[in-house]
């Protein structure tokens, strides 16, 4: 029962505002979450910020003032796949996530976004835009990062 409730709690934190996420200001995710704090970035042209909340560690990463890669992480236990479903069915009240085969991750129904578990480190899921952290990595190919 803990687990189910962990992932109520950050369901109700995520739709508890706007609904924009990848996209937002870091005015818009302080809003959400808290002051957070700064930390160091994960993709060289970024700024990297990270919040505690609600037993979740929740990074997002900037491209001059929006962001463009967010990473969830439950600090109790990891996320199994219904929880990542449940969380991808709100993120967004304008998409739709569905599981892509061939590139092994989700991706948005505006074709924009793509969610999954982070390569190397199953215990954290990330949802990022797709031409901006491409464009950031040099990456030609929808990958995981």
């Amino acid at each position: 029962m803990k687990p189910l409730a962990a992932t109520l709690a950050l369901l109700l934190a995520l739709t508890a505002t706007s609904h924009a996420r990848v996209g937002e200001t870091l005015a818009e995710l302080k809003a959400r979450y808290g002051e957070g704090k700064s930390i160091s970035p994960r993709m060289a042209g970024t700024e990297q910020y990270e919040w505690q909340k609600d037993g979740y560690t929740i990074q997002a990463s900037l491209r001059g003032s929006v962001t463009v890669l967010e990473f969830f992480h439950r600090n109790d236990t990891v996320m199994t796949d219904d929880d990542i479903k449940a969380l991808l069915k709100v993120y967004r009240k304008d998409v739709r996530f569905t599981w892509s085969t061939r590139d092994n991750c989700f991706k948005s129904s505006d074709k924009k976004l793509m969610a999954g578990r982070q390569e190397g480190h199953d215990d954290w899921i990330y949802v990022r835009d797709i031409a901006a952290t491409e464009s950031l990595s040099g990456k030609g190919k929808a990958g995981n990062l």
